[in-house]
């Protein structure tokens, strides 16, 4: 990223940061995320933004329109606000591409929790079973959000059946189609 930063076709600091963004974030990591949840979904995506034209205008823009003190994408929402779009909107905080692991953990994804995590792992004395059976009872419960820690002892088990067992994974059918992508939580 340094190289690219060095070799940025800007002066100031927001405009060369802009330009790291665009030659790796940006592609390494939005649109790859983008370009495939849409071919999964058989959605068509724009965007119009990126329009080659268009972001060369906003390249040439001078900093203080990208960016005001801690405000980004000042002249964005400037325009944006002048043609209707609610503040509301313009101004709420950023939410990512966070996936609603919570929701699924706790239905589509719950039968295979246990199923993985139960007993056979339990089993193994990498931790204390009755402590992951509390994770699981908390989050299937509702009482506490555990989604984080399960996947990752989902994917210890996985990795200690894949690379040390070499065991091939019961037919779960395909619960990827099965699960609601627009599900809750997250």
């Amino acid at each position: 990223m340094l190289r690219y930063f060095e070799q940025a076709p800007a002066r100031d600091p927001v405009s060369k940061t802009l330009y790291v963004d665009t030659k790796t974030y940006l592609p390494g990591d939005i649109l790859t995320k983008v370009d495939r949840m849409s071919m999964l979904t058989s959605l068509e995506v724009r965007v119009p933004i990126l329009d080659h034209v268009f972001v060369e205008w906003v390249t040439s823009l001078p900093a203080d329109w990208k960016a005001r003190g801690q405000k980004l994408k000042y002249i964005f929402r400037k325009l944006a606000e002048r043609v209707g779009v609610p503040k509301d909107v313009l101004y709420r905080p950023k939410r990512g591409f966070a996936l609603p692991i919570v929701h699924w953990m706790r239905h589509e994804l719950k039968d295979l929790v246990l199923i993985l995590l139960e007993p056979k792992s339990l089993q193994r004395g990498y931790f204390d079973a009755s402590g992951v059976r509390q994770i699981l009872d908390d989050h299937f419960s509702g009482r506490r959000d555990q989604s984080h820690r399960i996947w990752r002892l989902l994917m210890l088990e996985l990795w200690h059946r894949n690379f040390l067992e070499r065991v091939g994974l019961p037919d779960f059918g395909d619960p990827i189609s099965s699960m609601s992508l627009r599900g809750g939580g997250g």
